[in-house]
């Protein structure tokens, strides 16, 4: 043939599908019930089944379907038999068949690899209904294999080089067709043993009418376009030739077939379908028929157009799970990775800071210094430390307690060690100090007003600081001890107090300084 084919079927006669279980050849009687509406099955040929069953077949090619003669659905609502078809092991559509016909698509798939041969599996519950297989259409691929057995290869009209127009034809979906009196179609190709020309009727309610067919210049043959009716019949054999004189049967021997139309426009048109060329054996060749369909569009048969409704890609499927499956497999090698790492730094830094803690090393920022915690000391909130004067020398030793009976880890307005919330700066660094959280200014107590201090200036001011101390009840403990660090403070101005920190934070106006006061920091 001049043209590459685009299709392919395998008839299930073919060698080259291997069946599982029992099956039979389904005899006219199985068929009767399908009537003519879609044609009849390919080759006059179909495989049945009343049992569980199975069949395979390998094929080179981008997309497959299978088609039967089925009705799955009975009287009373039940579907049966029931199919799963897979490629490569990967599931591909299920078609829904509901009506008694022949050459209905069961299943199919497309998008799969060029490259490499493909495995279709059908698998089959009959639940004591018939199954009945008739062929598998694929497209092949470039470097599909030679498969015995008859088969179907389809050219669509797109394909010009092996089929010629002349006299009046139009195209449309399905099919192309014509009324024209004398119109002719030519289609070449080469090898095979026989030839069938299948077409359409169209639903105009027209009469019968007649056409001729020539082949490698032979005497023409005329052949009978029945009458249309109300609806479209699909798959109909408008004439198949006899076999082909011995020594033209070969491979590359070149043929013609010339179709003649001889209606008019009150008979029936000549829709052209498809050409079936079926081919005994040959060597280069699978054993075959060739189809070289005229349909301009597509239609879910054997035709012009590419297999319809495209299934999952079984090939990229199977790659892409590929994929993903090792790429969840190292995302958690990469999380166990990181939490073994953290839990390793987790451990060094613990490590680390126990250390420095042994070594009394000083919290620079604060100037505070974090001794070992000893469990004779009272914790925090059972201390009741008064609230003492910044001195004006580091030299100075703790003043006296201020009057008043306000505790730092009491519960603001009462004295001793009550169990109220205690107060919090809550200022940012760099910032004057504004208020307490935890417990409001009018619960403090706060000693009253010294002039000793009344004009203290912040350079000038030293504390007497308390030393916190991790603790093991409370985490923090606190020692009196004198620091020379940056204090926290409380300025009482008009009688509102104001809370900053002194020694090189930058916070403090001389003129509303009365008193500082030691907050407890926790």
């Amino acid at each position: 043939m001049s043209g590459e084919p685009q299709h392919q079927a395998i008839d299930d006669t073919s060698p080259a599908i291997q069946y599982s279980g029992s099956w039979t050849a389904a005899s006219p009687a199985d068929l009767d019930g399908f009537g003519n509406g879609n044609g009849r099955v390919l080759n006059g040929t179909a495989m049945k089944t009343v049992v569980d069953g199975s069949f395979k077949l390998r094929f080179n090619g981008t997309a497959v379907a299978v088609y039967g003669s089925m009705n799955t659905t009975t009287l009373d609502g039940t579907v049966t038999p029931s199919w799963t078809c897979l490629v490569d092991g990967l599931g591909i559509v299920n078609q829904p068949v509901v009506n008694l016909l022949n050459n209905k698509i069961l299943c199919n798939g497309s998008d799969l690899s060029a490259d490499r041969e493909h495995e279709l599996s059908v698998n089959i519950k009959t639940s004591g209904q018939p199954f009945i297989f008739d062929y598998v259409l694929y497209v092949p691929s470039p470097t599909q294999r030679t498969v015995a057995g008859p088969s179907v290869v389809v050219f669509t009209d797109a394909d010009k080089s092996n089929v010629t127009f002349s006299g009046t034809w139009n195209q449309f979906k399905g099919g192309t067709a014509t009324h024209g009196t004398g119109a002719q179609m030519i289609f070449n190709f080469a090898g095979g043993s026989s030839v069938e020309l299948w077409g359409k009727l169209p639903d105009d309610s027209t009469g019968e009418t007649r056409g001729t067919y020539a082949l490698d210049g032979g005497s023409t043959v005329a052949f009978t376009i029945p009458a249309s009716g109300t609806s479209v019949q699909d798959h109909q054999s408008f004439f198949h030739t006899p076999r082909f004189p011995a020594g033209s049967t070969g491979g590359n021997t070149p043929h013609q077939i010339i179709v003649t139309y001889e209606g008019t426009m009150e008979t029936s048109a000549l829709i052209l379908d498809q050409f079936n060329v079926y081919f005994d054996s040959q060597p280069d060749r699978p054993s075959t028929s060739v189809v070289t369909s005229i349909s301009s569009s597509a239609v879910p048969t054997r035709s012009s157009s590419p297999i319809p409704n495209p299934s999952p890609k079984a090939n990229a499927g199977t790659i892409a799970g590929a994929v993903v499956g090792t790429l969840v497999a190292a995302g958690f090698l990469a999380i166990a990775a990181l939490l073994i790492c953290r839990r390793r730094r987790r451990t060094r830094v613990t490590t680390k800071q126990e250390a420095q803690l042994q070594q009394y090393t000083p919290f620079r920022e604060t100037g505070f210094v974090y001794p070992p915690a000893a469990s004779s000391e009272p914790s925090l909130a059972s201390a009741s430390m008064p609230l003492t004067p910044h001195r004006r020398n580091a030299a100075a030793s703790r003043g006296p307690s201020s009057t008043g009976s306000g505790s730092a880890s009491g519960s603001g307005g009462g004295s001793g060690s009550g169990t109220g919330s205690r107060a919090y700066p809550t200022s940012s660094r760099g910032s004057p100090w504004t208020s307490f959280s935890g417990q409001p200014f009018s619960q403090l107590e706060i000693p009253q007003p010294q002039s000793k201090f009344a004009e203290a200036q912040p350079a000038e001011v030293q504390r007497v600081n308390s030393v916190v101390r991790q603790h093991e009840d409370s985490g923090i403990r606190v020692v009196p001890s004198v620091v020379s660090t940056p204090s926290f403070s409380i300025l009482l101005a008009g009688g509102r107090p104001k809370v900053w920190v002194s020694e090189g934070y930058g916070l403090m106006e001389a003129d509303q300084k009365r008193q500082y006061v030691d907050p407890l920091i926790q």
